[in-house]
């Protein structure tokens, strides 16, 4: 599949520039990799749907959309700023830079996550009794915040990684074997123990992976076994507070509508839902996957100030996510009930969530990768700020919406808040930076 892939896509831009050969390879192999593991972690949710009751999956659903969002605190915004610092300083060569951004990085993550994680296991009986009415939720929203480190730790690994080109590591790290060990330990004893034994499988993968994100670090960077670190907190930290505050804001954005649905709603509704959001992500996966390889090329040409060259690159970047989503699309919205009936019977009924998650996921392909380029080009500032406003509407919609309208009111405001931050992120990546992301329309760069 992977030498396919390989051949046609080098097939269609053999004419292109050295750059964007380069992107296609990489490209080809982050996307095998990633549409394997995210098959993995389909297949690993429709496990536990066929395994946990109904109720059960909407609890797992929900502690884990907590955990999700208590990793942002852990990370501080880091992630994009290590890509950036330390695909920067291996270019030019400065190891002792590279060291200094990794050590930093990763101390100032390790204490923020462990304060998460006390914070969390102390007070999670009380957050799901007082908050989410849901007293049963407590025991596996405790145990679950102890994957909070790991989770930060393997993906800032990842980031790093990333920034050497060792995509495939990356993807190793990022997308791979988190799903691959929990399915795999689900199967062999997890299901003995229910919702615990689904927890417990999270937390040994997410730990696995993260060791073993360290190693693949410590293999591809001999350089820094004599380096010294070298390289100023204070300014990590200035990259890293405009990505903190935007990855937060994009989670509360991205999340208020399951979480609302946990307060308002039933444990069932948690369940389609979360199937749902996990079903929808796989029309995204063409363009998290080929993003994942952008962004060290944006920041490397648009530094140069090679803007024609990183406009191409978008644009037959972003051609080849449409042409390849365009299948698994079509998909979901035809058949919608037979896709979420792979859940399980009970599931079908959340046919028409499907669809409208999709719709707004669309939007998001269609648009291309604007937002790595905007925080690969400088521009995090204005990523944060249109992800600030949206989180306003979103948050103000949920409030609104899902108290009336529940599980469909819950896919509505989640599917309108990413058509309007990705329509405003083009929109300024088209007027301001004169860059046409698209294939469609005449290039704004001559």
């Amino acid at each position: 599949m992977l030498k396919v892939i390989k051949a046609r896509l080098k097939e269609y831009l053999g004419t292109a520039e050295s750059h964007s050969r380069e992107v296609v390879v990489g490209f080809a192999t982050a996307f095998t990799v990633k549409v394997v593991g995210l098959g993995v972690a389909f297949g690993f949710n429709v496990v536990l749907a066929r395994n946990l009751d109904l109720d059960d999956m909407g609890l797992y659903f929900l502690a884990l959309t907590v955990i999700v969002i208590s990793t942002a605190f852990g990370r501080v915004g880091l992630d994009n700023a290590m890509l950036r610092h330390v695909a920067a300083n291996a270019g030019q060569g400065d190891w002792n830079a590279v060291a200094g951004v990794y050590t930093n990085g990763m101390r100032l993550s390790i204490i923020c996550s462990l304060f998460m994680t006390v914070v969390l296991f102390a007070f999670a009986p009380a957050i799901a009794e007082i908050i989410f009415h849901k007293p049963a939720l407590g025991m596996p929203l405790r145990w679950m915040s102890l994957g909070i480190v790991p989770v930060s730790l393997l993906m800032l690994h990842s980031e790093v990684i990333k920034a050497l080109k060792k995509i495939l590591r990356s993807q190793l790290v990022q997308g791979f074997f988190v799903p691959v060990v929990s399915i795999s330990l689900f199967l062999l004893f997890g299901r003995e123990y229910g919702l615990m034994g689904a927890v417990i499988v999270y937390l040994c993968a997410t730990w696995a992976t993260a060791c073993l994100g360290w190693l693949f670090w410590r293999n591809s960077t001999p350089q820094l076994r004599l380096a010294r670190p070298a390289f100023s907190t204070s300014k990590l930290l200035g990259s890293s507070k405009h990505l903190f505050v935007f990855d937060i804001l994009n989670l509360v954005m991205s999340w208020t509508p399951l979480i609302l649905l946990g307060i308002w709603g039933s444990k069932s509704d948690l369940a389609i839902f979360g199937a749902g959001i996990r079903t929808m992500m796989l029309v995204g996966v063409f363009l998290t996957s080929v993003a994942s390889i952008i962004a060290p090329k944006i920041a490397s040409l648009y530094q140069q100030g090679r803007i024609r060259e990183v406009e191409s690159v978008l644009r037959r970047a972003t051609l080849l996510i449409i042409i390849l989503s365009s299948p698994v699309f079509l998909t979901m919205i035809l058949a919608p009930g037979l896709v979420m009936g792979i859940f399980g019977p009970e599931f079908r009924e959340g046919a028409g969530v499907l669809v409208v998650l999709t719709l707004g996921q669309l939007v998001n392909v269609f648009a291309g990768p604007v937002g790595y380029l905007l925080m690969m080009s400088g521009h995090e500032v204005v990523v944060r700020n249109i992800t600030a406003i949206v989180t306003a509407v979103s948050v103000s919609l949920s409030f609104l919406v899902i108290p009336v309208a529940g599980i469909m009111g819950a896919a509505v405001v989640k599917s309108v808040s990413l058509v309007m931050v990705n329509l405003l992120l083009f929109g300024f990546v088209v007027r301001y930076m004169k860059i046409n992301p698209v294939p469609f329309g005449k290039r704004k760069v001559f």
